[in-house]
């Protein structure tokens, strides 16, 4: 046994996603390790090493402070060769079905003894756990029992609940809600990224009343450029950016169906526009873009370090989002959408209503559009170029609003709850 004594203000923060390695989980995790200090709260950190797939980003990795004790636990799984060779074949899916919940359990397991141990010599009073993956859902509910210390849940995305859940294969949505409910009564506090998806959960889960909070996500007044660089080939052109993943499931169909509609009522809008994409995009959409004749004005940048991003977006005429009308959709936050409003940029948003809307709308940001109507993007587009020639496409943010959503307010959110915890 430690000698040291518990203190709850020492926290273990348990993430699969971790600078370097760039992933949309990654951002979050960066930030609360730079601001969480910053409010009295001492943090540790276990994280996954050699990550296959993903990319390095030393702008994020930069946020971390050097002085914080981190244990990178490799993933020894998915840099397997049977792993590897199942990747290739495109059967991972197969093998989420297999491996309850996923295959990152098995990462989890080697994380399980590790976070004992450390909590032990470190009098670590408190740990919090961030999903996705699920797997550290699972890993909550055997370091409570294995630990008895105060643990927070943290989801930056919904498990069972979320607009693009799908089960590996039918039958395990049941055995995977009990999965996600023993973690959820465990739980001393649980972290919902939207006040949306809290509730939700609280109809889902009504014991959750008394212990779910809402720490948003935000923008880093850090990250955002100093000067504004024009990148080559922008000059006189109709420049709309889009940053982030496109995948299966959350796709940006519907906006392209109302650009193709645009360009086939105005032809020589096409030869003005550029449609640059920042991030990830799968082969299902890419395909989409190529079907419909779009890709001689598609500007594909692949996935650029943070600050690179940001820097992209700041120097955009027009700023994309695009969220399929799927169930749940409304509460989906898309993480850019802070970084968005602090760019001062306009933004088109074709989303469904929810709190992604709103925030377009009460930030004052730009315009929102139906997320089942080409014929609505077709005409805002029109609009929105006639104001690009005249000089007088601008927006005027409300500050007061779009400053409340920083990550250092989300780390103070967040350092409340730990301190709240009886």
């Amino acid at each position: 046994m430690s000698s040291v004594k518990p203190d709850i203000t020492r926290v273990l923060l348990v993430y699969y996603y971790f600078p370097p390695y760039a992933a949309g989980g990654s951002y979050r995790p960066a930030k609360m390790a730079k601001y969480l200090p910053a409010f009295h709260i001492g943090p540790t950190i276990i994280c996954a090493d050699k990550i296959p797939y993903r990319p390095i980003d030393e702008d994020i990795a930069a946020d971390v402070p050097r002085h914080l004790d981190i244990k990178r636990v490799p993933v020894r799984f998915e840099n397997s060769a049977y792993y590897r060779l199942m990747y290739k074949l495109g059967c991972v899916p197969s093998l989420n079905a297999r491996i309850k919940p996923e295959t990152t359990i098995k990462w989890t397991n080697d994380v399980l003894p590790l976070a004992k141990r450390l909590m032990d010599e470190k009098g670590i009073g408190t740990f919090l756990v961030s999903a996705p993956p699920s797997s550290l859902v699972v890993l909550g509910t055997k370091l409570k029992e294995k630990t008895g210390k105060r643990f927070i849940l943290e989801y930056r995305d919904p498990w069972t609940q979320g607009p693009f859940y799908k089960p590996p294969r039918e039958g395990l949505r049941g055995e995977f809600e009990r999965m996600e409910e023993d973690a959820l009564r465990a739980a001393d506090a649980v972290v919902m990224v939207t006040d949306t998806f809290a509730k939700l959960m609280i109809k889902r889960w009504p014991f959750l009343v008394d212990k779910i909070h809402v720490a948003p996500n935000g923008y880093d007044q850090d990250d955002l450029p100093k000067e504004l660089l024009e990148p080559v080939g922008w000059s006189e052109k109709f420049v709309l950016a889009y940053a982030g993943s496109i995948y299966s499931g959350y796709h940006t169909d519907v906006f392209l169906d109302g650009l193709k509609l645009w360009f086939d009522k105005n032809p020589e809008a096409k030869v003005q526009t550029i449609l640059s994409y920042m991030g990830f995009m799968d082969r299902r959409a890419k395909n989409y873009i190529d079907k419909s004749g779009l890709s001689e004005i598609v500007e594909w940048n692949g996935y650029l370090h943070h600050r690179g991003a940001v820097a992209m977006i700041s120097s955009a005429d027009l700023l994309i989002l695009a969220l399929p009308d799927v169930p749940n959709a409304g509460g989906h936050i898309s993480a850019k959408i802070y970084e968005y409003m602090a760019s001062g940029k306009p933004v088109l948003a074709s989303l469904p209503d929810g709190e992604m809307s709103r925030l377009v709308e009460e930030s004052r940001c730009g315009w929102v559009v139906p997320p089942d109507k080409p014929e609505a993007i077709a005409d805002k587009l029109e609009f929105l170029l006639k104001l690009h020639r005249e000089g007088a496409l601008v927006v005027s943010p409300d500050a007061e609003y779009v400053g409340r959503f920083t990550r250092r307010k989300a780390a103070e959110k967040l350092a409340e709850v730990i301190r709240g915890l009886k």
